[in-house]
This record gives C-alpha cells, structure tokens and sequence, in this order.
C-alpha cells in the first residue's frame, strides 16, 4: 500500500510526495518547497492581503499522468493534489500549484469569482501565468476561443471549469483588462466578480470610469476583430494566452507641414487605412519634439502627450474614437534647448502607482540630471508623484518602461547609456520610487537607437526590441522577471530604419524616412522576423511615429 512522506514544512505549506515515487518525487516537492512562499506572497498581495481560512495548504505530489495536472475537492480546499511532472525546472508543476492556490484565495475573497465557473477558471491560469509566463504551453486557451464563434464568456459564465473555449475567452478578457486598460490585479481580482462584465464595470466605476459603451464585451471584441479578424487565429509558437496591448492604430507627426496623420492598419499590415489628417498645432518656429501615447484621462483609447522642450509647452490630448483629439490640458514642463537632433528620451508613459489605471509619466532631463514623474487627475492635469531622482546619468540614450519583474503589476524602467553600452533595469515600488534590478554590459559597438519593450512572445513579461542604425544589426530578446535577458534572433544586416513601432499583435513598422518607405513584419515566439509587404511614397518629412488605440471598431 501506497503513503505519503511528509518532505518539508513552510510558514504556509506542507508539501508531501507518495512513497512509490522516489527520489523524482522528493525532488518535485523540493521544487514546489522553494517556490511556494514567494508564489503565494505575490497571490496574496493580488488578493488585498488576503489570508484564508484552511492554512496550511497540504500539497501531495502523485505520479505523473494521476490528476491531469492539479486538483482539489472545493473551490475553498487547501488539501491541492498535483502531477509529478518531471524534467528541466519543473515550472508546469508550479504553475498548477499556484493556479490552485489562487482559487483557494478567489474563494475567500467571497467577491463571486467561482473556480468551478469559466472566469474563475480562467482567473486562476492568467495568475498562474503571470509567475510561470512560458510554462502555460499547450494548455494555453486563447486560440481555441479565437478559431470558434467567439460567443460572448464576458457577460455570462459557462458553468463549469472544462470548456476551454469559454475559458480562453475570459483569458483574453482578463488580459485586456489589465493590459490594454490598465487595471492593476488587486483591482480586478477584489471587484464584484458574479461574471466578468461585473468585473469591467465595478473597477471601472471604483478606479477609472468607463467610457461610451454600456457594454463590456463589444470594445473588447471589436478590438480582437482588428487585430484578428475571424479567420485568424493566435498562433504563437509557445500559445500564450495574452497579445495585449494591442495597438492597431499609427500616428505619424510632420513638423515641416505641422500636420499629424492618423492611420488604421489591419493585423496583416498589408491594409493601411488613412483615417484622419489635421493641424498637429505646434508652436512655430519650435515643433512637437516629444509625443507620447498612453491612459491619462477616464477612457480605454489612448490619449496623447505633445510636449515642446525647446519652450516648454506641454499639451494633453484625449481621443474622441473617430479619429479626432480633444485638447484637455496645456501645460509647461522644463525646457532643454538641446538640438532637435538630440533623440534621447524625455517622456516616458508606464503604470507607476499601484493606485488607479492610469498612464503616469517619468520625465527625464538630461542637463540637470534628473529625473522626476508625473501621475494623471483623470481630466487631462497632473500631479507630482514620488521624490525627484537626482543623479541620473547625463547619457541615458533610451529610457522604456516595461513589464520586466516577475509577479509585478506595475512598470518598470529600462536606461541605456550609448556611450558606456550599458543597460541598466529598475523595478518599480509603485509609490514614486525605484529599486535596483539589474545592470550589464553590451557587446562594444552595440550602439542601439532604439530599444523597445514589447510583446511577441505572448507572456506577461516584456521582451525586447533593440536596433542600431550604424550597424543595421537587429535583436530580439526575452526577460525572466529577475533582471536578466536571453537573445532568440539576431540579424546582422537588417534592412535600414529610422524608426521601428511594434503593433501588439506580432506585427513591426519599419520606417525608412530617406526612402520613404515603410515595411511591415510578422516576429513569432522565437523573435523571428518574416518580411510582409512594403509601402512606398510615404512622406520623408515624419520624425515621430507612435502606435496607440485611437479609434474604436467601426
């Protein structure tokens, strides 16, 4: 007869392994005794703080194939049974072990998310994923949902935790809220959660309003038809469950005609549709040197920053979603005389405060050496927010926020000096300030211009983009949430660029501004690149480039 052996005893877990396995099983519960603590630390933390009744979690491994995965009795049991999946670092097990544990915290919470419904099923893999972000592999549920009718799981639940189509679309859903609205998992997961329109509006009423549509599920799908329309599916290699933020909208800024143009692009990037062309209002002789897209004002579309640093001036527009802005803000942030040449990075939008859903802003300025953030009202004005940083470097030739901390909801900061070909990573508290993650050397004559955080492996961490004009030389990397990076795909002689925007849904721009070209690109899981089509006759004239959510599905 078969038993269990007791292996080891945390603040909050006793795990054990059946007798028969042996050796493989005292090193699966070895596994899951290292990670459970710092799992469950960051689950709580989601969940307010939540402790629920039951604890200690009981964690027994079976042989591999027993459970299909994980198991427990309740939505509320602490006693978890798992697979002894074998091999590498043994994150699938985990994942499973975590995706359980967060229904146990679901349970407490007592807000309405059910693990035996779809949103809860499909809340407990999204958090799941969020600390084992390549590790979701073939269980992933997007694509199924994606390649069906794409019925409506937002404002109804399927009633059970088995039908993966229904599941994949409160994935999809989940990651479009906390991604492409911004919402941090503390506030969703302590929403009102009877289903996952519930969801969209109890946060949206408590954090950020919710604009326009009395309808939860119709901006979220009308964005997945844009970028997928209903014969395309989410095929990522690895088959993740988040391609989000989508971007499929592209403003292009002409400072010589002070005109701005606004462009639809369709996921192919062989459709490029011209929605709009106005007055970009730049204040001659000086012009718009800084636009930066993001959440500043109670919408889901993107809002822009234009900022002038040679004066100064500073405008807050918001977009109306037919293509056109409301100016709801002019403002005066610090003036740097340095050349309309000098392309290092002023403005930086990313989630810094673990309050609200908005876009806050890290503003650089390279001769005093400081750096300092601004944080939204919600109208189109801004608040200080943390202490100045003193003693940035004067070199920083890219500063980008990014996801790269496992387990975070927040944005982080990337820094890169062009001139030590250093790249520097700071985590962010979510009060103002930063902490140290990482710092290495690049290759001598790296010599990057453009280093942009993205998402093409389909994770919940960052990846990264960077190029050199000098060398042509393009690279793809991948993040751990730790501090260190791993290069998928390197080209050597990419094609020129003077700019490249990322799309969201594994779609790059290219812009060559002396050919007056642009070129599209699809980038898969493995960072690579397959050329899709070019467009030529584009104006030489444009000097900024950036992709946002500006017009809702027509």
């Amino acid at each position: 007869m078969t038993s269990f052996v007791l292996r080891g005893v945390t603040d909050h877990f006793q795990v054990y392994f059946r007798d028969d396995l042996g050796s493989p099983g005292q090193d699966v519960a070895d596994h899951i005794l290292a990670a459970c603590e710092t799992d469950y630390s960051f689950l709580q933390s989601v969940f307010g703080g939540l402790t629920p009744p039951g604890i200690p979690f009981q964690i027994r491994v079976f042989p591999a194939g027993s459970i299909g995965g994980a198991s427990h009795s309740g939505c509320s049991s602490t006693s978890i049974i798992v697979d002894a999946v074998l091999g590498d670092t043994y994150r699938s097990v985990l994942l499973a072990v975590a995706s359980e544990v967060a229904e146990v915290l679901m349970a407490a919470a007592g807000t309405g998310w059910d693990c035996s419904a779809s949103h809860g099923e499909a809340l407990s893999r999204v958090l799941g994923a969020i600390l084992y972000p390549h590790d979701i592999d073939g269980d992933a549920t997007a694509k199924l949902w994606l390649a069906s009718n794409r019925d409506d799981w937002v404002t109804r639940n399927f009633p059970s935790d088995g039908d993966k189509t229904s599941i994949g679309c409160g994935s999809l859903f989940l990651s479009y809220l906390r991604y492409q609205c911004q919402y941090g998992w503390d506030q969703i997961t302590q929403a009102r959660a009877t289903t996952l329109s519930s969801v969209y509006f109890d946060v949206g009423t408590n954090i950020k309003p919710i604009p326009r549509s009395g309808d939860a599920f119709e901006p979220f799908a009308g964005l997945i038809r844009r970028a997928y329309t209903a014969s395309a599916s989410f095929d990522k290699d690895a088959g993740m469950d988040n391609p989000f933020p989508l971007t499929p909208d592209i403003l292009f800024y002409d400072p010589e005609n002070d005109e701005i143009e606004l462009t639809s692009v369709a996921a192919t990037g062989d459709d490029i549709e011209r929605i709009a062309l106005f007055p970009a209002g730049g204040h001659t002789p000086h012009w718009w040197t800084d636009i930066v897209a993001g959440s500043f004002t109670d919408t889901v579309l993107s809002d822009l920053v234009l900022y002038d640093r040679h004066t100064g001036t500073t405008e807050i527009r918001s977009a109306d979603g037919t293509g056109a802005f409301t100016l709801l803000y002019t403002t005066t942030l610090g003036v740097d005389i340095a050349s309309y040449n000098d392309n290092r990075s002023r403005i930086v939008p990313g989630r810094f405060s673990r309050d609200g859903a908005y876009s806050g802003l890290v503003v650089y300025e390279p001769a005093h050496q400081r750096g300092y953030l601004l944080q939204p009202r919600g109208n189109g004005d801004f608040r200080g927010f943390g202490p100045d940083h003193l003693g940035w470097r004067s070199t920083w030739q890219r500063i980008a926020a990014g996801n790269f901390t496992r387990g975070s909801s927040l944005s982080d900061l990337l820094f890169y000096d062009l001139n030590s070909e250093v790249i520097e990573m700071y985590s962010s508290n979510g009060d103002g300030t930063f902490r140290w993650l990482c710092g290495q050397s690049e290759q001598p004559g790296a010599s990057w211009q453009v280093i942009v955080p993205c998402n093409f492996t389909g994770g919940q961490l960052s990846d990264l983009l960077l190029y050199s004009a000098f060398t042509n030389k393009l690279e793809f990397r991948t993040t751990d949430g730790y501090g260190n990076w791993r290069t998928l795909t390197t080209y050597s002689d990419f094609p020129p660029c003077t700019d490249i925007v990322t799309l969201g849904f594994g779609l790059l721009l290219c812009y060559n501004r002396d050919a007056g070209e642009g070129r599209f690109y699809s980038v898969n899981s493995d960072g690579a690149a397959r050329f899709i089509t070019s467009h030529l006759g584009w104006r030489k004239t444009w000097t900024k480039i950036i992709a946002g959510h500006f017009v809702e599905w027509r």
